[in-house]
């Protein structure tokens, strides 16, 4: 099994972490509360160690907590989640994800979505983000 939780926002599954599967070891945990009226809490936290050679390792982490909004109206669904980690086999040293998704059906297996996504990532050897 993979160390990584699998988003339905599209952009934070664009750099997702490759398993490693001969020298990888770490851990996954998700709680999910829900507050009746509100939202439903999501959080995650993984962590993966590779370990390169005897010498050399590297790590990725991931901390995750999105709220499926209940207050809504019927005909619409809403989500907010904001998402922070590193991958350093990817020379990622900082990655920042957050936005919003709001949507209403407006046909029988067709629905209206609007996401506002923002990505943030900063990698080894530059300057800032990038």
């Amino acid at each position: 099994h993979q160390l990584v939780r699998e988003h339905t926002a599209y952009l934070m599954n664009r750099n997702t972490h490759i398993l490693q599967t001969l020298n990888e070891s770490g851990y996954q945990f998700e709680a999910v509360y829900p507050i009746p009226g509100f939202a439903t809490v999501t959080g995650n936290v993984s962590r993966g160690k590779n370990q390169l050679s005897a010498r050399v390792s590297t790590v990725f982490e991931e901390r995750y907590i999105g709220l499926d909004l209940d207050f809504l109206p019927d005909a619409y669904t809403g989500s907010v989640f904001f998402d922070w980690g590193k991958d350093e086999l990817e020379a990622i040293t900082a990655q920042r994800t957050g936005g919003a998704v709001l949507g209403t059906p407006v046909l029988p297996r067709q629905a209206l979505v609007l996401r506002m996504v923002s990505v943030f990532a900063g990698r080894r050897g530059l300057r800032g983000w990038a």
